[in-house]
């Protein structure tokens, strides 16, 4: 008979049936610990793959699931963001570091959404994704989505858009030394968007796809709002 280190319920096998913690007999070591982050990196059938494979092919079906309590095989939508915002942050500022001793920068033309989502994907937790789940809450809530609900989605969209800055934007900004188009981060955002609204939404897909677009417009004038706002109170 074994007892559950983590819940102390009583248990013979190798898995608790009370919570599904594995019995460990000793202290952690090297070759334990190594396997653990072998499975993490390689594991397709369960954790951060697996949810990104997922989020590019059915985003609707991760969303839904998670949001129906069929969680165990997904990587938690605030995790996922976190981790790709710390990460892409991390990148971000070395190729900022790249570009300003080549004295090069973003272009000048370029437009409002490149700007919130590279310049400042350090906000992504703290208020990119509340506002976009604002934003889609207001223009789907006839779909029975709560705000809370709208912010998985939300959270899940962030991660996806700081993935595509981390593994194409970056190194394509670096390659060609700041000289790229306006409107490759602005493109991206609209088609993810679109994707993320038309696999999780029921209704026509044309509409559904107008009103992803729509809750993006929604989106920056919120946010425009409350930079206006959170300026006029310090200044």
């Amino acid at each position: 008979m074994e007892s559950c280190k983590n819940c102390n319920t009583s248990f013979e096998g190798v898995f608790c049936p009370q919570c599904g913690q594995k019995i460990i007999q000793g202290r952690l070591n090297i070759k334990e610990a190594t396997v653990e982050i072998f499975d993490l990196l390689t594991n397709v059938d369960k954790g951060i793959w697996f949810t990104i494979v997922q989020l590019l092919k059915n985003p609707g079906k991760v969303v839904q699931e998670y949001i129906q309590g069929k969680r165990k095989k997904y990587f938690a939508p605030f995790k996922l963001l976190l981790l790709s915002t710390t990460v892409s942050v991390v990148v971000e500022t070395f190729i900022t570091k790249r570009l300003l001793h080549q004295e090069t920068q973003l272009p000048e033309n370029a437009n409002l959404l490149d700007r919130i989502f590279t310049d400042y994907a350090s906000l992504g937790t703290l208020v990119l994704v509340p506002v976009l789940a604002l934003a889609f809450f207001i223009l789907f809530r006839k779909q029975r989505f709560n705000f809370t609900e709208s912010l998985v989605f939300s959270a899940y969209i962030m991660s996806v858009i700081n993935l595509f800055v981390l593994v194409i934007y970056s190194p394509m900004l670096l390659i060609a030394k700041g000289d790229l188009p306006s409107l490759l981060v602005a493109e991206f955002i609209i088609i993810i968007l679109i994707w993320f609204g038309i696999t999780t939404f029921q209704g026509k897909k044309w509409k559904v796809a107008l009103k992803s677009v729509l809750a993006l417009f929604l989106f920056i004038l919120i946010l425009a709002i409350l930079v206006s706002l959170a300026d006029f109170i310090l200044s």
